[in-house]
């Protein structure tokens, strides 16, 4: 991330957590929340900043740069080009419980750590290119893309560096799906067993783990823009927590006293629906947790199974937790094509 002098002042944060100091910085504050409706998932935004200003004039910048012009660091470029993209590409309000996630790569000429605009202009339009082209393939009449976050690696000596751009992409709604889980709800933890108890060897291909995605999915709240505006995402942070990180934390949990599932016994346990909507409840509850301590809003989320251990085993042992934090921008903007 970076600051901006041209977007509501930045302020920097020291945050003190169990792993260490972590340092982050905002470009702009959390957009105004100004109404929520009686359905918890549609939160309604109005911007108080000039992000769209910004980027249309560093667009402009860009089209006009010259190779010995100016330049920016990895870092802002990194921002930049992940902020461009979601701005002139996405549609944040239209998220799917199924998303369609593709990856494209870039190369980028460097020069002592900095990135000419020149070259990230030639970036973003192969970006874009590659990025529209996997939009474009999908053959659903609903479709849009939701989220684009691109990270530069500088680890080449060759003065390159690549650009990996993973795209979430929406093409279709989703299949309705409760909210919580119901008396039929007996699941395999893992290994997509299907379902289990007295419902055995039905489902076969799923199990918790995916149950549980397509849970939270459901239940974390999807943005929409006064006026109809179109959503973007900018200051995209990336999270990753694991059942270890909250050992022996929930001492009334199920299971090991873990807020999130832990399986350590090398065979598959049958979770009932109680088990189920207890760990639903405390990753939501998590999630409000992390929203409020970084003053963010949750942009993407996906859990998974995981082994302890590198040895390969018969049954993953706990839930990984993968998710995205942002800031949200309306814009009447068309679309960059």
């Amino acid at each position: 991330m970076v600051k901006k002098s041209r977007i509501v002042a930045a302020v920097a944060i020291l945050l003190i957590a169990a792993a260490g100091v972590i340092t982050f910085e905002a470009c702009n504050k959390k957009n105004e929340v100004v109404n929520n409706t009686k359905n918890k998932n549609i939160v309604t935004i109005s911007n108080n900043d000039d992000m769209d200003g910004y980027l249309l004039d560093l667009r402009k910048r860009m089209k006009s740069a010259t190779k010995d012009g100016e330049a920016m660091s990895l870092s802002d470029a990194e921002w930049a080009l992940t902020a461009l993209e979601n701005f002139g590409l996405c549609d944040g309000s239209k998220r799917s419980t199924d998303m369609i996630v593709d990856t494209v790569f870039t190369k980028i000429m460097i020069n002592d750590g900095n990135i000419s605009l020149y070259e990230l202009n030639l970036a973003y339009e192969n970006n874009k290119r590659q990025i529209l082209e996997k939009f474009n393939s999908l053959n659903g009449n609903d479709k849009s893309i939701y989220l684009i976050k691109s990270t530069i690696d500088d680890s080449s000596k060759n003065g390159t560096a690549e650009i990996r751009t993973i795209i979430s992409m929406r093409n279709g709604g989703s299949m309705p799906n409760p909210m919580r889980f119901g008396p039929t709800d007996y699941w395999y933890d893992f290994n997509e067993k299907g379902k289990c108890g007295p419902y055995e060897g039905q489902c076969i291909g799923r199990d918790a783990t995916i149950e549980m995605n397509s849970k939270v999915l459901t239940n974390l709240p999807q943005y929409g823009c006064v006026n109809n505006g179109r959503v973007y995402f900018t200051d995209i942070d990336y999270h990753g927590i694991t059942s270890w990180d909250y050992y022996g934390s929930c001492p009334d949990s199920p299971y090991e006293g873990c807020c999130l599932y832990f399986n350590d016994y090398n065979y598959n346990r049958c979770l009932s629906p109680s088990d189920l909507n207890w760990y639903l409840d405390k990753i939501l509850e998590c999630m409000d947790d992390w929203v409020s301590y970084y003053n963010k809003y949750i942009v993407s989320f996906d859990l998974r199974a995981d082994e302890i251990t590198s040895i390969k085993q018969s049954v993953p042992d706990l839930w990984v937790m993968d998710f995205d934090l942002g800031n949200i921008h309306c814009t009447h903007q068309p679309m960059d094509d």
